[in-house]
């Protein structure tokens, strides 16, 4: 694994709500979602229909089956049922502090994401760790990934977070590019854990 973080330097335009956050919406964008960086504003690709909310109780088996699609990317971590939805179910019980999002296509559960708020001494502040993103392989490469993680950094801005970060599996070349491209960088952090405490 190696880390990931983002910083809030950018502004974020839309035309339309994005999974019912609405952004700033130039009436000339004509439904297209824009995102602005440090090299200038981008035209993401056209994305299929999708809503973006926060996850419930009833989310719970449609995001099991994309943690264990998740996880079987991942070799630092197996699926485990039990320890997942004991997982989701912690995170739904902590609105304070912890989200988890649901991407729906035609009402159906494709995509998630979680995100944990932290307090960082660096920033000063409450940053946010981001894990869980996962979009159902059937409707990747449609622009969901982005569309997701776009909606998880304006939330962030409501919430006044400091900065985002998220882990991603050293092997898993698709998604460092995924993440590169939507404005995250790579640190010059290692990750260590210690998972024999229980």
């Amino acid at each position: 694994m190696f880390l990931i973080s983002v910083g809030f330097n950018s502004l974020l335009l839309a035309a339309k709500p994005i999974g019912g956050l609405q952004l700033n919406t130039p009436p000339a964008c004509g439904g297209v979602v824009y995102y602005k960086r440090k090299n200038g504003l981008h035209r993401m690709r056209k994305m299929a229909a999708a809503g973006i909310r926060t996850a419930t109780e009833a989310d719970i088996p449609a995001m099991l089956r994309l943690l264990a699609e998740l996880f079987s990317l991942e070799s630092d971590f197996s699926f485990d049922l039990l320890k997942a939805e004991r997982g989701i179910r912690t995170l739904l019980q902590r609105p304070q502090a912890a989200v988890v999002f649901v991407l729906e296509v035609e009402r159906q559960v494709q995509g998630m994401a979680s995100l944990q708020v932290l307090i960082s001494t660096a920033e000063g502040g409450e940053v946010g760790l981001v894990e869980d993103v996962v979009i159902a392989p059937e409707y990747r490469q449609q622009g969901l990934g982005k569309q997701l993680m776009v909606y998880i950094e304006a939330w962030a801005r409501r919430r006044g977070l400091c900065r985002l970060q998220l882990l991603a599996d050293r092997e898993n070349k698709a998604a460092h590019g995924f993440y590169e491209k939507t404005g995250w960088q790579p640190t010059r952090l290692w990750v260590f854990r210690r998972s024999d405490l229980v």
